[in-house]
């Protein structure tokens, strides 16, 4: 990996730090049995993945480091591994704790609402996915919250993701729209849907590292598909910068990929 992908790699799995040619975390846990546990079910992922990183271990606290030996450095092997083990392997009160951890600039604004599709397990379709997997190591990680008339995301565009200088890379935007208004339209339709169509207006240069507001609502359910519109907005100035409209049909997928 070049340095480009690892620090875009980085900025997915907050906590980790890289260290030379490895990335390393420390966890902290309330005693010796508890990092202990964590240290088992970690062993599990390693072994599915196999790849195995170095594991220090000092009375509750627990530091994981790793790099790929082939490469002689990072690859995508360690990041893939680095994601599973936040979403999947921690203490069961730490991933409630991170799965309801937002931004701070959010306010209380999220309070209260119900996650759409919740903390995604590992065997989830959607683990692995770019716009909205935990568990993609470069992945927007994009969540969507229901609303009374929709859906509402906490956004905030990592810095490697710009196109020009200080805006997002327009695909980008395009991609963070189609996670929002996919997480409409299967509050909608009950089920996760697939993007048919996509429309995307770009109001204004969307700014990197700035916390925006994405927005969905249900437009039409026509039963085969369903069609959704949507925005983003700057969370403190409440000025749209991009909207869409799509046309999602809505599926039924395996609990796992192949």
């Amino acid at each position: 990996m070049d340095e480009h992908a690892i620090a875009a790699a980085l900025a997915r799995i907050p906590g980790w730090t890289r260290a030379g040619r490895a990335i390393t975390r420390a966890y902290r846990f309330d005693d010796f049995r508890g990092a202990l546990a964590f240290v088992n079910r970690i062993s599990q992922l390693a072994e599915a993945e196999q790849h195995h990183p170095d594991i220090d271990i000092r009375y509750n606290q627990v530091t994981l480091s790793m790099w790929t030996h082939d490469a002689g450095g990072l690859s995508e092997r360690d990041f893939r591994l680095a994601a599973a083990i936040d979403a999947g392997a921690g203490r069961p009160e730490a991933r409630t704790r991170a799965a309801a951890a937002l931004p701070t600039a959010f306010g209380d604004f999220f309070s209260g609402l119900i996650e759409e599709r919740g903390a995604l397990a590992a065997d989830d379709a959607f683990h692995r996915c770019f716009g909205c997997g935990p568990a993609h190591p470069s992945g927007l990680r994009v969540r969507c919250f229901r609303t009374d008339d929709g859906v509402a995301s906490p956004i905030v565009v990592p810095r490697v993701y710009e196109g020009p200088p200080g805006a997002v890379h327009g695909g980008i935007v395009a991609a963070y729209l189609d996670e929002v208004l996919g997480g409409a339209a299967a509050c909608a339709a009950g089920r996760p849907a697939v993007t048919g169509e996509l429309t995307v207006r770009y109001v204004k240069p969307v700014p990197s590292e700035t916390p925006l507001l994405g927005r969905a609502r249900l437009v039409a359910n026509h039963g085969r598909y369903v069609d959704v519109e949507g925005s983003l907005e700057e969370w403190s100035a409440r000025r749209v910068v991009a909207t869409a409209r799509g046309r999602f049909f809505p599926v039924e997928l395996p609990a796992t990929r192949g």
